[in-house]
């Protein structure tokens, strides 16, 4: 149970810590981008949004087209602003137990992150505009 909450907590938190690849876009990089149920994984979510998005704007994280949760974006250890006004921001979490997160259904508080099948994520201002999308799969 542990494990599935880690797992899911660094994915949202990976996507709402912000992104930086140019200041006209932005992106979400999941490595590996595929993850198996028999074996232990260690996920990264990179999160990556253009210069448009400023301190205080507020994100909105969706998941397979379901709302995740929302949060105002701000500087702190594992989100930065570049200088060029773009952020990028990386989260990693190990699971030493995939089977065992795969056996409960993946999901922490009913989000489902680690099903089967392939996963969109995606992250929309508060004009409902595409900041950054990407996307992960679980395969048995």
């Amino acid at each position: 149970m542990l494990a599935i909450g880690g797992i899911a907590l660094a994915a949202i938190v990976g996507v709402f810590v912000y992104m930086n690849m140019n200041s006209s876009s932005g992106g979400i990089t999941f490595s590996p981008s595929t993850v198996s149920c028999s074996s232990p994984v260690v996920f990264t979510a990179t999160v990556r949004l253009p210069a448009s998005v400023h301190p205080g704007d507020t994100i909105t994280l969706m998941l397979d087209g379901k709302k995740v949760g929302s949060s105002p974006i701000s500087a702190d250890s594992s989100t930065v602003q570049q200088a060029d006004g773009s952020w990028i921001s990386t989260e990693t979490t190990s699971v030493d137990s995939m089977q065992s997160v795969c056996a409960s259904g993946g999901s922490a508080g009913g989000l489902g992150m680690l099903t089967i099948g392939t996963h969109t994520e995606t992250i929309l201002d508060s004009n409902g505009k595409v900041l950054a999308q990407g996307s992960y799969t679980v395969k048995p």
